[in-house]
């Protein structure tokens, strides 16, 4: 079924998109060699706080799963396999 927002909605929703666009910038910038994924989701968590917003994966847990994802980001180094534990 396709939801069709208003015009409230959409602005919430660009709203969030700048912020979430803020955060990647800033952790694109962050990347450089040295740096540990975990200091990058420390990063990203501090930034959510900042601009009052709530990291998706953070204790996202779904079906079947055993335990809820402990970190803000999900991120992997390389050819790692994706969705990574900081």
């Amino acid at each position: 079924m396709i939801q069709i927002y208003t015009t409230t909605e959409i602005a919430i929703l660009r709203e969030g998109g700048k912020i979430l666009a803020g955060i990647l910038n800033t952790l694109k910038k962050a990347t450089v060699e040295g740096v540990s994924t975990a200091e990058l989701d420390k990063k990203a968590f501090d930034l959510c706080v900042k601009h009052d917003a709530k990291p998706a994966f953070l204790n996202y847990t779904p079906h079947g799963a055993s335990r809820p994802f402990p970190g803000s980001i999900c991120i992997s180094i390389n050819e790692e396999v994706v969705h990574g534990i900081p």
